[in-house]
């Protein structure tokens, strides 16, 4: 299976999830996280395994549609899924950018707060680049005021232990340090 999934064939598996959708009659909503929002949303040159989403909208034919488009294209039949359902922040996010928007199909993706947040709680080595973007796109100019973020957009479940704030701290350093 071919799974290296780039800007390029994400926005044309989305056309064609649109097509398919359309041709039902049926318009999905999908807000997307992780590798493929940065992808799409924050112009990050690399490549993602999956679209992590939640679908907001006709979720059982969106779901048909890409196992049908999987199967065709040689793809994992988890390409689109919901498993970063759970670590999403509870709130709307009302900074979510329209990354894709046609008849059949709209993909927001997530803010660059809730992007920040999420990679923050999971504090992954591999999330490192992902963090230093999302502080430029932002700003920040303190970890203080990346964590304070990264709080306020998971109020129940931010754990800032002394992982998470070197790691911020680190990131942050070096991105205001190129600034200059």
């Amino acid at each position: 299976m071919s799974g290296s999934l780039d800007r390029n064939r994400i926005m044309k598996l989305f056309e064609t999830l649109s097509a398919r959708l359309a041709a039902r009659g049926i318009r999905g909503q999908l807000y997307i996280v992780g590798g493929s929002a940065m992808i799409v949303g924050y112009g990050r040159e690399r490549t993602t395994r999956d679209v992590d989403a939640r679908i907001e909208y006709a979720k059982d034919a969106v779901l048909a549609a890409a196992e049908e488009i999987a199967e065709e294209e040689n793809l994992d039949p988890n390409w689109l899924n919901e498993n970063a359902r759970l670590f999403m922040p509870p709130a709307k996010d009302d900074r979510a950018r329209t990354v894709f928007n046609t008849p059949g199909l709209a993909v927001t993706g997530a803010s660059a707060e809730h992007m920040l947040a999420m990679k923050i709680d999971a504090a992954r080595n591999s999330d490192e680049d992902d963090i230093g973007v999302l502080i430029d796109q932002l700003e920040i100019t303190s970890a203080d005021q990346a964590l304070e973020m990264y709080r306020t957009v998971l109020p129940h479940t931010a754990t800032v232990d002394a992982r998470r704030r070197e790691l911020v701290s680190k990131i942050v350093d070096e991105r205001v340090r190129n600034r200059r």
